[in-house]
């Protein structure tokens, strides 16, 4: 009844519409929390925030470090005068490598390796590297009067020489085990290519008196030698770059002589 009132609805309808809005009062009243609801609804949001926060204390406690922990690492990796010790280098390479001293110096406690090293062709001027024995130091160096005192003709026996350097054909026993031992750590398998090498030995030129030219064992970490039961040095390699100087002298040695042939004819 457009414009009407409820009291204008006829009695039956008007009695359904009653127990309509009874009802609905009714479920409101029932859906409506108790105090004891809340309570519980609370207890179960307190608890499960205590839950999440429990949890976010044991991932901060074991995958992260507080402020101590870190300046404790921190001090960890360096020594009493605040360089890194060796084997920890900081830096990028290609660049000056600083380990934490006033230098651009770094010790590095282990093999240092260039993978691209042997492919790389140097066409640029270029100057051959040394290694210091005593520390590793790697550089080169100076063939320049300046740099040098007192120089006089080296002592070299043409003789000598030729008895001591005989090139022999040889592999090394650790690149043999990488085919025939397999409990080496670097084995490889039965069909290793074994590499072949040729060169003279250490042990030869010793004997020949060519001490110039040979490389002997020294202490671990210094520039001391190692001695063998007999209080001697021990050979341990051949100084190669130096062999052509030892040639040199045979080959004077040989210009002389003939020099003295035709002379006498």
């Amino acid at each position: 009844m457009p414009g009407g009132t409820r009291s204008e609805v006829p009695s039956p309808l008007a009695g359904l519409i009653a127990k309509l809005d009874d009802l609905t009062r009714r479920i409101t009243t029932l859906e409506t929390p108790t105090a004891s609801d809340k309570n519980q609804t609370v207890a179960k949001l307190q608890s499960l925030v205590s839950d999440i926060q429990a949890e976010l204390d044991d991932y901060i406690a074991t995958g992260t470090y507080n402020k101590s922990q870190l300046d404790t690492k921190f001090a960890a990796k360096l020594d009493t005068t605040g360089s890194l010790p060796a084997g920890q280098v900081t830096g990028t390479l290609g660049n000056d490598i600083n380990n934490g001293t006033t230098n651009s110096s770094t010790v590095v406690g282990g093999v240092v390796k260039t993978t691209s090293g042997p492919s790389t062709n140097i066409t640029a001027t270029r100057v051959a590297s040394w290694l210091q024995s005593s520390d590793g130091t790697i550089g080169t160096a100076s063939s320049s009067r300046r740099y040098k005192t007192t120089p006089t003709p080296a002592e070299i026996a043409p003789s000598a020489v030729l008895a001591a350097m005989t090139v022999y054909q040889f592999s090394y026993l650790a690149e043999v085990a990488k085919r025939d031992d397999p409990a080496s750590e670097n084995y490889v398998g039965p069909d290793y290519h074994v590499a072949v090498n040729v060169g003279v030995m250490a042990e030869d030129l010793h004997a020949a008196g060519l001490w110039q030219f040979v490389v002997y064992a020294r202490q671990e970490g210094g520039d001391e030698l190692k001695l063998d039961d007999a209080g001697q040095p021990i050979p341990d390699g051949v100084h190669y770059e130096l062999l052509a100087l030892a040639c040199l002298a045979v080959l004077h040695d040989h210009e002389d002589r003939l020099s003295k042939l035709e002379g006498d004819a």
